[in-house]
């Protein structure tokens, strides 16, 4: 799994492969940009859901309704508008509110307690690393609005 964290405009990802049970020695982005001021794609699950959530929005310009992968959750970040859109595995998309804490995947429960305590996403996600075994790798971290 993974761990993603977000707070106030700020946005932190793991880095760790994993696959079932298998933590892989892997390094794989979790943020994506994309083009054409389309925003910021974060996600939890196989590198090849995010290839599918990334070529659905750059070839429809658009967001779908729902994402058809059992483990996939897709998290969009609109730039412009500040607007977090979530989709959870085979749900329709919801609006997060930007002025709250959120945190997805296997480390999140740490990561948004972190966070609730006062670290920041990206301490939040290395915190995170020390306890859940599916997160890890280093981070990365970008600031979003």
């Amino acid at each position: 799994m993974t761990t993603i964290a977000y707070h106030n405009g700020m946005l932190a990802a793991d880095k760790r492969s994993t696959t079932g049970g298998w933590v892989g020695p892997y390094i794989v982005e979790k943020i994506r940009w994309l083009d054409d001021n389309l925003g910021v794609l974060a996600y939890v699950g196989p590198i090849s859901g995010l290839t599918e959530a990334v070529d659905r929005i750059r070839k429809d310009r658009c967001l779908p309704d729902k994402f058809h992968q059992d483990d996939l959750t897709v998290i969009h970040f609109n730039l412009l508008d500040q607007v977090i859109t979530v989709w959870e595995p085979h749900q329709r998309y919801f609006h997060a509110d930007p002025k709250c804490a959120y945190a997805w995947g296997s480390g999140s429960v740490p990561a948004l307690a972190a966070m609730y305590a006062g670290a920041s996403p990206e301490q939040a996600v290395e915190i995170a690393s020390r306890i859940d075994p599916y997160t890890g790798g280093g981070s990365m971290f970008v600031r979003l609005w």
